[in-house]
């Protein structure tokens, strides 16, 4: 018989040797059996074990006992005034390519729009860091990668020596040549795909950005306008104004004149309530507030660019500021009992 007949008889009996093996295997192998643990059968219901049905009874109890019982009244007040606190949140910011250049630009512009603070009349009490930010500003980009090729040396290393023409192959050394065959392909599809480009993205630092905000506290708001346009000179391009609100710096007394309107508005409200059930309102048993609040009339920020017609001389634009006025606002809820239950 040649060789190469031989070879093929040797690799067919081969695979059905590990064939019937694997039959011979899971024949032999034992089916896993599931045991049950003995469970007392379920033993019948008898009628006279079953509970007896209760019977729920809602019963009503005059009196004035919570919220189920009597007549309950909300009341509402709010007193409007003009404010008389600004609160102006103002700022710089600075993007350098390091942090130090930015921290510089920034530092030099805060300090020169907390001079014009001071100087128009702020105490140091007035004015408050409100935050402090150091960010670093990068850009994705799409780059293309080529890694340099494996040395010749290696990848002769990889591939195994090629067998003469003549040898004879022994049957032992059947499975050794077909594992060499399939380590030299797999170790040259390895080496193909790391020669490959590849296209990838990264984050570039770009620079550093550097923030800050101050919180203060302006009295005289007719001068506020002309504060906001000293400030902006005083930061140049990095100065930011992020918003304005008003308020009431003590707004105690307007808070007694909510609560005192809120207590009248409950009051009427019960009154009405009772007249349309039909009876007759008894004493008050509950008293609480819901607690007061203060709304400020806020602007936004001063960020918009200027109308055109006015972009020509923007030097001697002043920038307009209106205060409005502020709500002052308080809600009570009392509990009534009902007089003759």
């Amino acid at each position: 018989m040649r060789p190469g007949k031989a070879l093929a008889a040797l690799v067919t009996l081969g695979v059905l040797g590990v064939a019937v093996m694997a039959a011979c295997t899971q024949a032999q192998s034992p089916t896993p059996v599931a045991v049950v643990p003995n469970v007392p059968a379920p033993q019948p219901i008898e009628a006279s074990n079953m509970a007896e049905p209760q019977t729920v009874r809602l019963e009503y109890t005059s009196g004035f006992g919570g919220q189920q019982n009597g007549l309950w009244a909300s009341g509402h007040g709010q007193i409007k005034a003009s404010p008389d606190l600004a609160l102006l949140e103002v700022g710089v910011r600075a993007t350098e390519p390091t942090v130090a250049e930015a921290n510089a630009q920034a530092a030099s512009a805060l300090t020169a729009m907390i001079d014009v603070l001071q100087n128009s009349g702020l105490d140091d009490a007035d004015i408050q860091t409100s935050s402090l930010n150091i960010r670093q500003e990068t850009q994705g980009r799409e780059v293309t990668r080529c890694p340099e090729p494996e040395d010749e040396g290696e990848a002769a290393a990889m591939t195994p020596a090629a067998e003469g023409p003549t040898a004879a192959v022994a049957p032992a050394s059947i499975e050794t040549a077909m594992g060499r065959a399939m380590t030299s392909m797999v170790a040259g599809l390895a080496m193909g795909a790391q020669n490959e480009c590849y296209t990838t993205y990264e984050q570039v630092v770009t620079g550093y950005t550097v923030s800050q905000q101050l919180t203060a506290k302006v009295r005289d708001l007719d001068s506020t306008g002309e504060l906001i346009d000293q400030l902006v000179e005083a930061g140049g391009d990095l100065t930011r104004i992020n918003g304005i609100s008003f308020t009431i710096e003590d707004p105690s007394p307007l808070t007694e004149q909510a609560r005192e309107e809120a207590i009248e508005d409950m009051l009427d409200r019960a009154e009405k309530m009772a007249d349309a059930a039909g009876v007759s309102l008894g004493a008050l048993e509950y008293l609480t507030e819901a607690g007061a609040s203060v709304f400020n009339a806020r602007q936004e920020s001063f960020g918009r660019a200027l109308p055109a017609a006015m972009a020509f001389d923007a030097a001697s634009v002043s920038t307009p500021v209106s205060a409005g006025e502020v709500t002052v606002t308080a809600n009570v809820t009392g509990g009534f009992s009902i007089a003759g239950e």
